[in-house]
């Protein structure tokens, strides 16, 4: 966990947190967590709350716990037509957002009204204001809801709800990315360009731009390997467009 990162608050939240933990860490299905002291340790948090998280993941089938013995992670049960990152890895769920967030953000471009546009371009003002006051909580909080406003001008509720059901399952690839100063510059300039290319309804901008914003980032921070990254994303990141990547 980073130096200055937010210490998570209730329940909901630290529980959240612990599974940021298993999907950073790869754990799979019998994989035992860190000792209820060391993971409340990471996390900044009283061993009380970090229970309670406990017993809520318990209830939802994702974690095992074994008195004397410890904390498992288990498989989640699958709810009908909800996803889940029970067998994805970091790289797997990287590339999931790298094709639903461009796809988005392309229909947005393409179908946005006036009205939306003033939403988006209020919401980037407010990441930036974030970013500038030191906020990376709030960033990475409004970034989230920008992307969900992005879904909603594209106007396909299913696309909606996958970009939905996309940014919870990988909701700690950006609160990691905002907090490093290596990626958070870079992070706030592509994602201002992405809505600049909406309001100019320049869908292939808007579709190419949004990919670099999601993969700069999680390269540059090793969440992501070069192998991993498509011939279509390559291209944009060959032509000089991903000059953030070293």
């Amino acid at each position: 966990m980073g130096g200055d990162r937010e210490r998570p608050t209730g329940a909901q939240e630290i529980a959240q947190e612990v599974l940021g933990h298993i999907a950073r860490e790869q754990l799979q299905p019998g994989d035992r967590l860190p000792s209820e002291r060391n993971l409340a340790e990471q996390m900044g948090v009283s061993r009380c709350s970090l229970r309670e998280a406990l017993r809520l993941l318990e209830a939802q089938g994702r974690v095992q716990v074994e008195t004397g013995r410890g904390c498992y992670v288990s498989a989640a049960p699958a709810e009908p037509g909800a996803l889940s990152a029970r067998r994805a890895d970091t790289s797997e769920l990287i590339e999931a957002q790298a094709a639903i967030l461009p796809r988005a953000a392309s229909l947005a471009a393409q179908r946005r009204s006036d009205q939306q546009l003033q939403a988006l371009a209020e919401g980037w003002r407010q990441v930036e204001a974030a970013r500038q006051a030191g906020d990376h909580a709030a960033m990475a909080e409004l970034a989230a809801q920008l992307y969900r406003q992005m879904a909603r001008a594209a106007g396909n509720q299913l696309l909606a709800e996958m970009v939905d059901c996309c940014l919870e399952l990988t909701r700690f690839v950006g609160e990691s990315v905002v907090r490093s100063p290596l990626t958070r510059p870079g992070f706030c300039r592509r994602l201002g360009q992405v809505v600049e290319a909406i309001g100019a309804h320049d869908w292939p901008a808007a579709q190419g731009t949004m990919r670099l914003h999601v993969l700069e980032g999680a390269l540059r921070l090793g969440l992501l390997t070069q192998g991993r990254v498509d011939e279509e994303a390559r291209t944009w990141l060959d032509q000089g467009r991903g000059a953030d990547i070293d």
